[in-house]
Protein backbone atom coordinates (compact mmCIF):
# COMPACT_ATOMS: atom_id res chain seq x y z
CA UNK A 1 0.00 0.00 0.00
CA UNK A 2 1.65 3.35 -1.20
CA UNK A 3 1.86 5.92 1.62
CA UNK A 4 2.79 9.86 2.03
CA UNK A 5 4.69 10.94 4.92
CA UNK A 6 4.05 14.72 6.45
CA UNK A 7 5.74 16.55 9.17
CA UNK A 8 3.76 18.99 10.91
CA UNK A 9 3.44 23.19 9.98
CA UNK A 10 3.38 23.96 13.74
CA UNK A 11 3.43 21.67 16.90
CA UNK A 12 3.56 22.09 20.87
CA UNK A 13 2.05 21.97 24.08
CA UNK A 14 -0.62 24.02 26.05
CA UNK A 15 -0.85 23.46 29.68
CA UNK A 16 -2.82 24.62 33.37
CA UNK A 17 -0.39 25.75 35.66
CA UNK A 18 -1.77 26.09 39.40
CA UNK A 19 1.40 26.93 41.81
CA UNK A 20 -1.03 26.68 44.74
CA UNK A 21 -1.77 23.10 43.62
CA UNK A 22 -5.91 22.17 42.28
CA UNK A 23 -8.24 19.43 42.85
CA UNK A 24 -8.42 17.43 39.64
CA UNK A 25 -11.61 18.23 38.27
CA UNK A 26 -10.76 21.70 38.46
CA UNK A 27 -6.99 21.49 36.82
CA UNK A 28 -8.48 18.81 33.70
CA UNK A 29 -11.80 21.48 33.44
CA UNK A 30 -9.87 25.03 34.01
CA UNK A 31 -8.65 27.87 31.51
CA UNK A 32 -4.71 26.82 29.87
CA UNK A 33 -1.94 29.42 31.19
CA UNK A 34 1.06 29.01 29.10
CA UNK A 35 1.97 27.16 25.58
CA UNK A 36 4.99 26.72 24.02
CA UNK A 37 5.42 25.71 20.15
CA UNK A 38 8.99 27.30 19.62
CA UNK A 39 11.09 25.07 21.84
CA UNK A 40 11.99 21.41 20.01
CA UNK A 41 10.01 19.20 22.00
CA UNK A 42 6.86 19.07 23.60
CA UNK A 43 4.89 17.67 26.59
CA UNK A 44 2.09 15.47 27.29
CA UNK A 45 1.26 14.52 31.17
CA UNK A 46 1.01 15.17 34.66
CA UNK A 47 2.25 16.81 37.91
CA UNK A 48 1.58 16.36 41.18
CA UNK A 49 1.91 19.20 43.72
CA UNK A 50 3.67 18.70 47.22
CA UNK A 51 -0.34 18.92 48.97
CA UNK A 52 -1.72 15.84 49.30
CA UNK A 53 -4.33 15.36 46.06
CA UNK A 54 -3.43 18.40 44.44
CA UNK A 55 -2.21 18.18 40.88
CA UNK A 56 -0.06 21.66 39.54
CA UNK A 57 0.63 21.37 35.82
CA UNK A 58 -1.48 19.19 33.55
CA UNK A 59 -0.03 18.92 30.27
CA UNK A 60 -1.51 18.37 26.59
CA UNK A 61 -0.12 18.89 22.71
CA UNK A 62 -1.46 19.62 19.61
CA UNK A 63 0.25 18.90 15.59
CA UNK A 64 -1.49 20.50 12.68
CA UNK A 65 -0.11 18.94 9.45
CA UNK A 66 -0.87 20.48 6.13
CA UNK A 67 -2.16 17.15 3.96
CA UNK A 68 -3.58 19.01 1.31
CA UNK A 69 -0.80 17.85 -1.66
CA UNK A 70 -2.14 13.91 -0.55
CA UNK A 71 -3.38 12.98 -3.95
CA UNK A 72 -6.37 10.63 -3.10
CA UNK A 73 -8.79 9.29 -0.49
CA UNK A 74 -7.07 8.12 2.98
CA UNK A 75 -7.73 4.27 3.45
CA UNK A 76 -4.69 4.05 6.63
CA UNK A 77 -3.42 7.06 8.86
CA UNK A 78 -0.22 6.56 11.69
CA UNK A 79 1.24 9.26 13.90
CA UNK A 80 5.00 8.49 14.98
CA UNK A 81 6.73 10.27 18.08
CA UNK A 82 10.43 10.18 19.25
CA UNK A 83 9.44 10.09 22.61
CA UNK A 84 11.00 9.76 26.51
CA UNK A 85 8.52 8.65 28.85
CA UNK A 86 8.55 8.79 32.59
CA UNK A 87 6.55 7.80 35.40
CA UNK A 88 8.05 9.12 38.63
CA UNK A 89 4.35 9.30 40.42
CA UNK A 90 3.58 5.89 39.70
CA UNK A 91 0.53 5.93 38.18
CA UNK A 92 1.02 4.42 34.61
CA UNK A 93 -0.86 7.32 32.39
CA UNK A 94 -1.61 6.26 28.55
CA UNK A 95 -2.29 8.00 25.34
CA UNK A 96 -4.43 8.72 22.84
CA UNK A 97 -5.04 11.26 19.57
CA UNK A 98 -8.30 13.44 19.41
CA UNK A 99 -9.61 16.07 17.54
CA UNK A 100 -7.38 19.38 18.02
CA UNK A 101 -9.36 22.94 17.33
CA UNK A 102 -7.34 25.58 18.16
CA UNK A 103 -8.05 29.05 17.49
CA UNK A 104 -5.42 29.27 14.56
CA UNK A 105 -3.44 27.22 11.98
CA UNK A 106 -0.13 29.25 12.44
CA UNK A 107 0.12 29.29 16.23
CA UNK A 108 -0.51 28.41 19.50
CA UNK A 109 -2.65 30.02 22.50
CA UNK A 110 -2.94 28.85 26.23
CA UNK A 111 -6.82 28.74 25.47
CA UNK A 112 -5.67 25.89 22.76
CA UNK A 113 -5.55 23.63 26.04
CA UNK A 114 -9.30 23.74 26.36
CA UNK A 115 -9.35 22.64 22.39
CA UNK A 116 -8.80 19.36 22.42
CA UNK A 117 -11.63 16.86 22.46
CA UNK A 118 -12.49 13.58 24.11
CA UNK A 119 -13.54 11.24 21.07
CA UNK A 120 -10.54 8.73 20.42
CA UNK A 121 -9.17 8.85 16.83
CA UNK A 122 -6.46 6.47 17.45
CA UNK A 123 -5.27 3.30 19.77
CA UNK A 124 -4.28 3.82 23.56
CA UNK A 125 -1.04 3.16 24.08
CA UNK A 126 -0.92 1.90 27.21
CA UNK A 127 2.43 3.57 29.63
CA UNK A 128 4.15 -0.70 29.32
CA UNK A 129 3.85 -0.53 25.96
CA UNK A 130 5.48 2.90 25.45
CA UNK A 131 9.31 2.47 23.95
CA UNK A 132 11.39 5.02 25.77
CA UNK A 133 13.50 7.11 23.94
CA UNK A 134 12.38 5.60 20.54
CA UNK A 135 9.94 5.60 18.19
CA UNK A 136 6.54 5.32 19.23
CA UNK A 137 3.08 4.86 16.70
CA UNK A 138 -0.84 5.43 16.83
CA UNK A 139 -2.91 3.64 14.12
CA UNK A 140 -5.73 6.39 13.47
CA UNK A 141 -9.06 4.77 14.12
CA UNK A 142 -11.97 4.67 11.78
CA UNK A 143 -13.10 7.93 13.15
CA UNK A 144 -9.50 9.32 13.03
CA UNK A 145 -9.23 8.18 9.35
CA UNK A 146 -12.94 9.41 8.03
CA UNK A 147 -11.54 13.41 10.16
CA UNK A 148 -8.48 12.84 7.95
CA UNK A 149 -10.59 12.52 4.70
CA UNK A 150 -12.82 15.42 5.76
CA UNK A 151 -9.56 17.98 6.46
CA UNK A 152 -8.33 16.65 2.46
CA UNK A 153 -11.83 17.46 1.13
CA UNK A 154 -12.12 20.44 2.92
CA UNK A 155 -8.77 23.03 4.32
CA UNK A 156 -5.86 20.94 4.00
CA UNK A 157 -5.08 20.96 7.33
CA UNK A 158 -5.22 17.87 9.77
CA UNK A 159 -5.28 19.17 13.29
CA UNK A 160 -4.52 16.23 16.06
CA UNK A 161 -4.54 16.60 19.83
CA UNK A 162 -2.57 14.69 22.18
CA UNK A 163 -3.81 13.40 25.97
CA UNK A 164 -3.30 11.63 28.92
CA UNK A 165 -6.71 9.37 27.99
CA UNK A 166 -6.90 6.95 31.77
CA UNK A 167 -7.42 10.44 33.94
CA UNK A 168 -6.91 13.73 31.99
CA UNK A 169 -9.80 12.55 29.11
CA UNK A 170 -11.71 9.95 31.65
CA UNK A 171 -11.97 12.74 34.33
CA UNK A 172 -10.86 10.38 36.61
CA UNK A 173 -8.53 11.18 39.32
CA UNK A 174 -4.60 9.41 39.72
CA UNK A 175 -3.12 8.35 43.32
CA UNK A 176 -1.33 11.49 44.39
CA UNK A 177 2.33 10.84 44.79
CA UNK A 178 5.01 13.28 45.76
CA UNK A 179 5.82 16.79 43.71
CA UNK A 180 6.56 14.53 40.39
CA UNK A 181 5.99 13.97 37.00
CA UNK A 182 4.21 11.32 34.93
CA UNK A 183 4.22 11.64 31.36
CA UNK A 184 6.02 11.87 27.94
CA UNK A 185 8.33 14.41 25.92
CA UNK A 186 8.88 13.85 22.42
CA UNK A 187 10.90 15.80 20.21
CA UNK A 188 8.71 18.59 18.02
CA UNK A 189 9.26 19.76 14.30
CA UNK A 190 11.73 21.58 15.58
CA UNK A 191 14.39 19.10 16.30
CA UNK A 192 15.39 18.00 12.57
CA UNK A 193 15.06 14.20 11.96
CA UNK A 194 12.85 13.52 14.84
CA UNK A 195 10.13 15.56 13.41
CA UNK A 196 6.67 13.86 14.64
CA UNK A 197 5.80 12.13 11.66
CA UNK A 198 2.02 11.75 10.05
CA UNK A 199 2.31 8.62 7.33
CA UNK A 200 -1.05 8.51 5.13
CA UNK A 201 -1.83 5.25 3.26
CA UNK A 202 -3.97 5.06 -0.09
CA UNK A 203 -4.90 1.93 -2.53
CA UNK A 204 -2.78 1.42 -5.03
CA UNK A 205 -4.18 2.21 -8.63
CA UNK A 206 -4.87 -1.28 -10.58
CA UNK A 207 -2.85 -1.41 -13.24
CA UNK A 208 -5.09 -2.60 -16.85
CA UNK A 209 -4.48 -5.80 -18.05
CA UNK A 210 -3.89 -6.80 -21.85
CA UNK A 211 -5.60 -10.26 -22.64
CA UNK A 212 -5.11 -11.64 -26.11
CA UNK A 213 -7.67 -13.79 -27.80
CA UNK A 214 -6.51 -15.85 -30.17
CA UNK A 215 -8.63 -15.92 -33.68
CA UNK A 216 -9.72 -18.81 -35.07
CA UNK A 217 -7.79 -20.01 -38.60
Amino acid sequence: MPTVNFTPSLDGAAWRNAPDGEDWATIIAGAGTDVDHTTNYAAVGIHSDSITDKWDVLYRSILLYDISSFPTTVTAASLSLWLVKYDDIVITPDFCLYEATPAADDDLVAADYGAIGSVEWSNILAYADLVDSDWNTWALNSTGIAAVNTALGGDGILRLGLRNANYDVAASAPDWGSPNFSGINFWAVEKSGYEPMLTLSYAAALKPQVIMIKGRS
